[in-house]
């Protein structure tokens, strides 16, 4: 387990809320049943990426601490990691949002 692990997953599991979300939407009309259930995958999804944002920090506070100085290509990646969860996570959960109204 590294920090490219985390951006990896933390990428998936946002990919994944997204898709969930704007399949929910998408169905709602025609199976409420089955909007309900890709939301609740999308919001599960969401759990996972916050988990494992929270594990990445984590990781990276107890990685700090073996260094002196922090090799660039992990603070890169931290970077663009919390880059591409902030963009994400709030496109996903404004599709989510957008299925509760």
């Amino acid at each position: 387990m590294d920090m490219e692990y985390f951006k990896e997953q933390i990428c998936d599991e946002l990919d994944g809320a997204y898709c969930y979300a704007k399949k929910a939407i998408e169905i709602k009309a025609m199976v409420p049943a089955w909007g309900k259930m890709f939301i609740d995958m999308a919001n599960a999804e969401m759990t996972h990426a916050n988990n494992l944002f929270r594990m990445m920090n984590e990781y990276y506070a107890e990685t700090q601490k073996a260094y002196n100085t922090m090799p660039d290509y992990i603070d890169t990646l931290k970077q663009e990691t919390i880059d591409i969860y902030t963009k994400k996570s709030a496109e996903a959960k404004w599709l989510i949002e957008l299925y509760n109204r």
